[in-house]
């Protein structure tokens, strides 16, 4: 069975993570606008940096790119090199990047799940341009988002510069407060915790079904190995004892009469015997589904009730009620 838990998201804070990236947070001049964009692992993103920094050319804001450790070698030369004509921060890395997203203005990615999914639950006006190769994966969420007004999209075969500035630029003209709002109304960034409380729910049943079994089941007899120097059991007929003659009177008396409880006796005297004259193995066999209830042995079971309840005859099981 499935059960939907919401959105997992890192919402935890790393303060000591942007120690050594400080020119990421704390820029010069803070006037303008800050956007940053980054492509995941960087290993297919060159395209949408490339794009980038040839939009924050004459930007009316500050750009940021972090490049990912993948981008090859010779992608991140071009990168650099085209940095340094617009004034673009590269950094090919930084940990939880997901904490600079309170400081910048605007966001400029790649559809993966949790760059999106971060900066939705942070309220950063985002513009996505997803991959659609070899996998759409990233195309189907952006496109789903974008329906529910959350952020905007563009498909990367149409993406040019001129196109990807003036998306930027209406990113910019959202609120933040507005966004975070309509984001938590819609999605539910509680995944985790919410899964973990399932998960535990699962394990407490589980034990108390382990539990309830192992109280219930009891361990079949084991029988003791016979001697081999010991003789073999013979069958002898011994004398009617005083057991075998209250045997006859309980058959006697059951069979010949036929009273009921109640009914009076000839010399107007009430009888406490019952003509059902009921047979253990009987019993056992019409309460046979308590073998698979309690893990017990009916005969056992309906033995022990007979014992304290009934008065039965000690030779053939037959009981008077």
């Amino acid at each position: 069975r499935t059960k939907y838990c919401g959105y997992v998201v890192n919402q935890a804070s790393c303060p000591w993570c942007t120690d050594g990236f400080s020119h990421l947070t704390q820029l010069e001049p803070v006037s303008h606008p800050t956007v940053l964009c980054t492509v995941g692992g960087g290993e297919d993103g060159f395209f949408l940096l490339k794009s980038f920094l040839s939009a924050a050319a004459d930007a009316p804001w500050k750009g940021i790119a972090v490049t990912g450790p993948m981008l090859p070698e010779h992608e991140l030369k071009m990168v650099r090199e085209m940095a340094a004509d617009t004034d673009v921060v590269i950094q090919p890395f930084a940990p939880c990047l997901s904490s600079l997203f309170w400081t910048v203005d605007a966001l400029v990615c790649m559809g993966g799940y949790n760059t999106v999914l971060e900066a939705l639950s942070k309220g950063v006006p985002t513009v996505c341009v997803p991959r659609t190769s070899p996998r759409s994966e990233q195309l189907i969420r952006a496109s789903a988002f974008q329906e529910l007004g959350l952020l905007r999209m563009v498909a990367p075969d149409v993406l040019t510069p001129n196109g990807l500035n003036n998306e930027i630029a209406a990113a910019l003209q959202l609120k933040r407060t507005e966004l975070l709002e309509r984001a938590n109304e819609i999605l539910n960034f509680d995944g985790a915790h919410a899964s973990a409380r399932y998960l535990l729910a699962l394990l407490a049943e589980e034990r108390r079904s382990q539990e309830f079994s192992d109280e219930l089941a009891e361990p079949a007899p084991v029988p003791r190995p016979r001697r081999r120097d010991s003789p073999p059991r013979t069958q002898t007929r011994s004398a009617p004892s005083s057991s075998s003659k209250a045997h006859s009177r309980c058959l006697e008396d059951g069979r010949s009469t036929g009273r009921v409880l109640g009914q009076p006796r000839a010399g107007g005297r009430r009888s406490r015997t019952v003509t059902p004259i009921l047979q253990l193995r009987d019993v056992c066999a019409e309460y046979g589904p308590f073998r698979a209830l309690f893990g017990l042995c009916p005969m056992r079971l309906c033995k022990k009730f007979f014992e304290k309840t009934i008065n039965r005859c000690k030779k053939c099981s037959r009981t008077n009620l």
